[in-house]
């Protein structure tokens, strides 16, 4: 009798253990959300689908869960250390794990990112050279608050000429 107990007991464990399927699972029908280059596809979710579907749809793009929770990343590797914002360990695994990098969670507070254009201006002519570069730009913390959009420093300061660069958008 004791030994019909702990066999149906058992039996009782290992059905109430089984999990559904997890919404993450690749397998599952969800909502998920286009990535390529670095950023969110904007419009570009697909529903109702697995991920598999979503990316058969769409040839070229990754694809990542809707609901899955995003972290900001201290990513090195190359000879390069950089600072990402808003990135899921599915996207982290899937771009950075394939090509060496090493990578941790760190605080979002930590570090802001700007998008800068860099003018030179000729300190003969005061004219502003043709040429203009816009490039993007990582800070420390105690930097991120004395910064806004708008705001012009002097970069490089030649007998001849001025460099400067001006704070164009804080991005998220």
């Amino acid at each position: 009798m004791k030994t019909r107990s702990i066999s149906f007991l058992l039996i009782l464990i290992t059905l109430c253990g089984c999990k559904k399927e997890n919404n993450n699972s690749v397998n599952a029908k969800a909502c998920w959300q286009g990535y390529q280059n670095g950023y969110d596809l904007p419009g570009l979710v697909v529903c109702d689908k697995t991920k598999t579907e979503a990316e058969a749809l769409h040839p070229g793009y990754m694809f990542y869960n809707v609901n899955e929770t995003k972290f900001c990343w201290l990513v090195s590797g190359n000879g390069t250390n950089g600072k990402v914002r808003n990135r899921p360990v599915s996207v982290a695994d899937a771009i950075w794990k394939p090509q060496g990098y090493s990578y941790s969670k760190i605080d979002c507070n930590s570090f802001c990112n700007w998008r800068l254009v860099e003018k030179r201006k000729s300190k003969i002519t005061g004219l502003f050279a043709n040429a203009t570069r816009e490039y993007r730009e990582t800070f420390l913390a105690d930097s991120c608050n004395k910064l806004f959009a708008g705001r012009i420093i002097n970069y490089i300061e030649t007998a001849d000429s001025v460099i400067t660069r001006e704070f164009t958008v804080k991005e998220p």
